[in-house]
């Protein structure tokens, strides 16, 4: 044991000094943490905080990347009660790893893509133990943080059989699973305030408010959020929402009131609000989503355990629970049927119908964003 957490202080510390850092790394509890600075292409930098598992076990340790939830302000937005890193190096028994992806206004998506992959590269070349199979890795986020965790895991979630470096946990807490689904919220819940008043309405409304000035915020068009990199749900379904036509509602109003056609546009700018409503309830009437299958039967992957949690006000709850449903379709539909083609495998016999239950955990309420009962939950799925 005291040999293999050797080997790991020892690719640890040359990683360091290969960043530019002499900081040593220590098994010793701590609420220090190890800052590493990896490179992403010709984009800079981004920053790799590396805390201290409880057990010093050192390189037998699982690995759980942490993703922050996002540059989202709103106080009605918080998956999280208490900081990730403080509670759950203790309760998982893990090294964990947060990648401070950059995201801002100057920075908008793909960037935070990019950041993701270039820091999970980095841990599978420093951190990993040196035979590969040995690898346990999770990973976990909230809001933003959680819609990448969730792209990453299902794109690097490798079967046994290929060696390679795999993601085989997700936790995810109130994930942004579908941006291209809340104009569609968003119009639904003012009708409803309009029609009705109906408790808990005005916090709804108010994340609704806060997650689309996030998607204006951070993507530079709408193509950008419907990116299943972005907006995870579509690697198993089409889009809530079409991509919008070239041309703008505003330009063909300004079009028609110069032309005189028809002639009751008089102002553009006081039809405009108005029609874009019309038009979103056209484009909704007409636009219907399909299933698609993930993974691709050439693709070796097999879906990770996954524990999807939601605050029970959340106006992202329906799309967690959707997104459970449509990975439990996917590993009782096709999963057995990938491992035969890939591996020349027969049925597997310990495969059965209830098996995308088990892998897909779903957890509502104030339980969703326990980090205590979330670290044990990777200890048992890790181990």
């Amino acid at each position: 044991m005291r040999g293999g957490l050797f080997v790991w202080q020892h690719q640890l510390q040359r990683a360091l000094a290969e960043s530019g850092q002499s900081q040593p790394y220590s098994t010793v509890v701590s609420s220090r943490s190890d800052d590493v600075k990896v490179k992403v292409g010709s984009s800079g930098h981004v920053v790799v905080n590396i805390h201290h598992p409880l057990t010093g076990s050192g390189q037998h340790s699982p690995i759980i990347l942490y993703l922050p939830k996002g540059p989202i302000t709103s106080t009605a937005l918080n998956p999280f009660r208490s900081n990730p890193n403080e509670v759950l190096p203790s309760y998982s028994n893990a090294t964990i790893v947060q990648i401070n992806y950059r995201l801002s206004t100057s920075r908008k998506f793909p960037s935070p893509i990019h950041d993701v992959l270039a820091g999970f590269d980095w841990v599978v070349k420093h951190l990993l133990p040196i035979q590969q199979a040995q690898a346990r890795i999770g990973i976990y986020g909230g809001l933003i943080g959680g819609s990448l965790a969730t792209a990453l895991a299902l794109t690097e979630c490798h079967y046994p059989q290929t060696k390679r470096p795999s993601i085989s946990a997700l936790a995810a807490h109130d994930p942004i699973l579908d941006w291209t689904g809340l104009s569609s919220t968003a119009t639904s819940r003012k009708l409803s305030s309009k029609l009705k008043a109906t408790p808990g309405t005005a916090p709804e409304q108010e994340q609704t408010d806060a997650l689309l000035a996030a998607r204006n915020a951070f993507f530079s068009a709408p193509a950008s959020y419907h990116d299943p990199f972005a907006s995870p749900l579509l690697f198993f379904r089409t889009a809530s929402t079409p991509l919008p036509a070239s041309q703008s509602v505003a330009d063909m109003i300004a079009e028609m009131s110069i032309t005189g056609n028809p002639s009751s546009f008089k102002s553009p700018d006081i039809e405009i609000e108005e029609c874009e409503r019309e038009m979103e309830g056209v484009r909704q009437s007409k636009h219907r989503k399909y299933h698609l299958r993930y993974p691709p039967v050439a693709l070796s992957l097999r879906l990770p355990y996954m524990r999807i949690s939601m605050n029970s006000n959340s106006v992202l709850r329906e799309q967690g629970l959707e997104f459970a449903k449509c990975v439990r379709r996917s590993i009782g539909m096709y999963e057995q049927e990938r491992s035969a083609k890939l591996f020349d495998n027969d049925d597997d016999e310990n495969f059965d119908e209830e098996e995308g239950e088990r892998r897909v955990r779903i957890v509502e309420g104030n339980a969703g964003h326990d980090m205590m009962e979330v670290g044990r939950w990777f200890d048992d799925v890790l181990r």
